[in-house]
């Protein structure tokens, strides 16, 4: 940069990603940010995006693969205070509860997210192409999810496969 003004563009490759915990594994084969950037060393504000292949995580009596999970947004970094914000989007996810017989392909998402949050972070989707109990199909589920603070307000509507016409409304909070 000239004087006190900095401008950085970037781009990182992270692999062979790992977190685990004494009841959960988190594996990532790759993770690529690339982000740039504009400001001083006091106020820095940019662009970034984010993405991964074949997400893996293993939680007891839970199985989940995300095939390509990504996230875009902006970020502002302010002395002692950072904020992001951005969209974060998962396809083709598949969760697995053994334990229960259960199966959920066809995960997709979108939800945009800040943090710290803010009021005005936007809706976002979830849906699940299929539900497999045991043999049974059971259907298929669509809906909206909402963050709000540390968690998330969503409307799902479960469509049966088994009942025809059937199907089941559901609202909640993730805390």
């Amino acid at each position: 940069g000239q004087g006190n003004r900095l401008t950085l563009d970037g781009k990182a490759r992270l692999t062979a990603v790992q977190a685990s915990h004494p009841s959960a594994v988190l594996q990532l084969p790759q993770l690529t940010v690339q982000a740039t950037a504009e400001g001083s060393w006091r106020h820095l504000t940019g662009d970034y995006t984010m993405a991964g292949d074949t997400l893996r995580l293993n939680l007891p009596g839970m199985n989940a693969r995300l095939p390509h999970l990504s996230a875009a947004g902006a970020f502002d970094v302010e002395e002692d205070r950072v904020r992001v914000t951005g969209r974060a989007r998962l396809t083709r996810g598949e969760v697995r509860l053994p334990d229960h017989d259960l199966r959920l392909t066809g995960l997709r998402a979108e939800l945009p997210f800040s943090w710290p949050y803010m009021a005005a972070t936007g809706r976002g989707t979830l849906s699940v192409g299929s539900a497999t109990w045991q043999t049974f199909e059971l259907g298929r589920v669509r809906g909206q999810i909402h963050q709000r603070g540390n968690g998330a307000d969503f409307s799902l509507r479960h469509t049966s496969q088994m009942l025809t016409g059937g199907e089941l409304k559901l609202d909640g909070q993730l805390r």
